[in-house]
């Protein structure tokens, strides 16, 4: 296997993202193991949604559009919440 990583054009690239995904997922781990932050909060951004897109591709230009208007809409619609 070796021997593809050093002939594969963009090889270097590989490695490197790969090193790069496993640190980021190393140090989640271990913020969950420690008790400073849960397996949701480190990873919802990559749970995926019935239809194939991810919760963080649906939120950012939700998130967006709350910037820019000011307004935080209801995340249950048809819920107020002050009951």
């Amino acid at each position: 296997m070796s021997g593809w990583t050093t002939t594969c054009p963009g090889s270097r690239h590989h490695t490197a993202s790969s090193k790069a995904l496993s640190l980021v997922v190393k140090a989640k781990l271990e913020a969950v193991e420690a008790g400073i932050s849960t397996v949701e909060r480190e990873f919802l951004a990559d749970v995926l949604l019935a239809d194939g897109s991810t919760v963080g591709a649906w939120a950012a230009p939700q998130l967006a559009l709350v910037y820019e208007r000011g307004v935080t809409p209801a995340l249950l619609p048809g819920v107020s919440g002050r009951g």
